[in-house]
């Protein structure tokens, strides 16, 4: 058996057993690969034949949770929103994909900045890119700061998020990707003097 070609680096046969070897982490789609068979007793006796190799989308359950630092926030004042990304498995979200992932922001906050914890976060992509593997139990998260507008006269912020599973992934619970915070408005501080 000699391997003529292959459409994937990660998809061999092995010349020795005739069986077709795929690597792990051998991302989804549809891989061709052809081989020749020669006759041990006559060389001449050749036969080529070409072997199609599917592998689905991966399965990965993401989950997304939201919490703001703060239970109650006044105009002009800062708050803090902590999103996370989880992911339930079964299978591994490699490292380079992106997670969409879009911040329904509340109106009139203001000096918005972001830090992210496992990877790289594009307020203009609506992307979370991963910078490991996000194997099954762990989780990224991204840390949102900003001040509330100071002619703000709402009663409560309300921030929203939601995500979406990179391409080649399959996310079968979709009821857990999405989460919000809602934050009262605070109307004037209120100081306690002990005399």
């Amino acid at each position: 058996i000699t391997q003529n070609s292959t459409d994937n680096p990660n998809i061999n046969i092995d010349v020795t057993s005739g069986k077709v070897n795929v690597a792990g982490k051998t991302l989804p789609g549809v891989y061709n690969l052809t081989y020749t068979i020669t006759d041990k007793l006559d060389a001449s006796k050749t036969s080529t034949a070409k072997v199609v190799v599917t592998i689905p989308d991966w399965s990965s359950d993401l989950q997304t949770s939201k919490t703001a630092n703060v239970s109650g926030v006044e105009t002009s004042g800062n708050i803090s929103y902590t999103i996370k990304i989880k992911n339930n498995g079964p299978a591994t979200v490699l490292s380079g994909k992106s997670i969409g992932v879009t911040e329904n922001l509340p109106a009139r906050l203001e000096n918005i900045t972001y830090t992210a914890t496992g990877g790289v976060y594009s307020a203009t992509g609506n992307t979370f890119t991963l910078s490991a593997d996000l194997l099954t139990g762990d989780e990224v998260s991204l840390v949102v700061n900003g001040k509330v507008a100071a002619g703000y006269s709402g009663l409560s912020l309300v921030n929203q998020v939601s995500l979406t599973a990179p391409a080649g992934t399959n996310d079968p619970e979709n009821t857990n990707n999405q989460s919000s915070v809602t934050t009262p408005l605070l109307k004037g501080g209120i100081a306690l003097v002990k005399t």
